[in-house]
């Protein structure tokens, strides 16, 4: 199925200040290339650190199932706003997935351009 991509929009930011544990998200992606697939959990917790990924105590835990293919996609709040780009989940669990906050990815953007431009 095609979609018509003219009609699409740019989707509102969040943020990561106005969240809270027990919250419900969404994450969208294609996960094993099954393209426009949304899942549904709650915030499990905020400020979580993961050492392997050196991004301090910044992550939001959250309990929709991430599968392969699903990591960089966005984390979006009840409200509709991205407050959040998937990252990491834990292989030995079933749903303990991790998304780097909205605040640090709007952060490095002007950091990423420049070095896309390089």
């Amino acid at each position: 199925m095609a979609f018509d991509t003219d009609d699409l929009s740019l989707a509102p930011l969040g943020t990561v200040s106005d969240l809270r544990v027990g919250q419900k998200v969404m994450t969208v992606s294609s996960p094993l290339g099954l393209h426009h697939s949304v899942t549904v959990g709650v915030v499990s917790s905020l400020y979580r650190e993961l050492p392997e990924l050196d991004l301090g105590p910044n992550l939001i835990q959250f309990d929709a199932p991430l599968n392969r293919g699903q990591s960089g996609g966005p984390l979006v709040n009840s409200d509709g706003r991205v407050i959040g780009i998937t990252t990491a989940k834990v292989e030995q669990a079933e749903a303990i997935g991790f998304a780097i906050p909205i605040d640090v990815v709007s952060n490095i953007l002007s950091d990423l351009k420049t070095m896309q431009g390089s």
